[in-house]
């Protein structure tokens, strides 16, 4: 049984691709070695992602892919590859999730993402975060805040609120790069999920970042350079959404926050969302100051001393970075093997 105040940070839902050919390469010495049947490119995937305690049956068509397997009641955990993709795809829901966790007692999650990226083509396209509290939150407080609009947002659309059947507050559209989805947990396995009301702890609310590509790599580029997914959810909730005492619209950030959602974020520090494209940009832009503007002086001094590129470190090495400096280098840089 949960505890008041009790918090829980978790995986919910991930869905990756690596490159077909890639996969292959990358994943044993001698791709010929594997065989071409269904059979082996499934085992091969179950080995070098721990699905080999699960038994996979063929489904119907997904995602455009012909060839399909799937395990779990309720087809939780599905790989499938083939047609026009050139990829292969690993998709987990949340029950998936719990499943693959249920078969791998040292499943660590960042160690599984890390393994994912060192794929020379790959793509993070959904991760799901979610926060389950256990009497923190106070569901009819939520609702009462958010129709009032006494709180401060970065989500671009209005909150969607359900009630009735089920109590749901989502910000942001579903097919945006975020999404925060906000519910009564103990209700939704009640009634959609048909478990006695007796089994399921009370007061349970989630609060679930949905992030889909850009978004998924902006969270976790924040969660490989904290090294913490608790650390990562936090800071970006806060600078997400904030729910405050009394709005100040001419000012909005200098909203005070309610102590509730003050206690539930802790002392977390803001953490921005940093899209890769942004930051191609400002690479780019980079290098078009350093290269374009300044090039000519560059090559002049190299040619001047023989392009000793030690001693150009040396003199570059101390220069301080301006804050936009500073954190393009370390989002860039998060994650990096050592």
């Amino acid at each position: 049984m949960h505890e008041k105040n009790d918090i829980k940070i978790l995986v919910d839902w991930l869905t990756f691709t690596i490159g077909f050919e890639c996969f292959l390469e990358d994943s044993v010495d001698n791709a010929d070695d594997i065989g071409e049947t269904h059979e082996c490119i499934l085992r091969l995937a179950s080995d070098v992602f721990g699905f080999n305690d699960l038994e996979f049956k063929p489904i119907n068509s997904i995602y455009g892919y012909t060839i399909r397997y799937a395990a779990g009641p309720n087809n939780n955990i599905r790989i499938a590859w083939g047609g026009n993709t050139k990829t292969i795809m690993f998709d987990l829901t949340g029950e998936g999730c719990r499943l693959y966790e249920s078969v791998n007692e040292k499943l660590d999650w960042y160690e599984l993402i890390k393994k994912v990226q060192k794929y020379r083509t790959h793509n993070i396209s959904r991760l799901d975060v979610a926060c389950d509290t256990f009497g923190l939150l106070d569901m009819g407080k939520l609702f009462k805040f958010t129709r009032e609009k006494r709180y401060v947002s970065r989500f671009k659309s209005e909150p969607l609120v359900k009630m009735m059947r089920e109590e749901t507050i989502d910000f942001g559209a579903t097919t945006s790069r975020v999404m925060l989805r906000i519910y009564n947990k103990s209700l939704e396995r009640i009634c959609k999920a048909g478990v006695d009301a007796a089994d399921v702890p009370e007061n349970w609310i989630r609060l679930e970042l949905q992030l889909r590509n850009d978004g998924a790599d902006s969270f976790i580029r924040s969660w490989q350079s904290t090294g913490n997914i608790s650390t990562a959810y936090y800071g970006l909730m806060s600078n997400q959404l904030r729910f405050v005492k009394e709005r100040n619209e001419e000012n909005p950030q200098r909203s005070i926050l309610t102590p509730w959602w003050r206690k539930f974020l802790g002392n977390a520090e803001k953490i921005p969302m940093a899209y890769k494209g942004g930051l191609e940009y400002n690479l780019q832009s980079l290098q078009r100051y350093v290269f374009h503007q300044a090039g000519s002086s560059i090559r002049t001094w190299c040619e001047l001393n023989d392009y000793d590129m030690d001693k150009f470190k040396e003199l570059v090495k101390y220069r301080k970075l301006n804050e936009r400096q500073r954190n393009l280098v370390d989002t860039m840089t998060a994650g990096a093997d050592e």
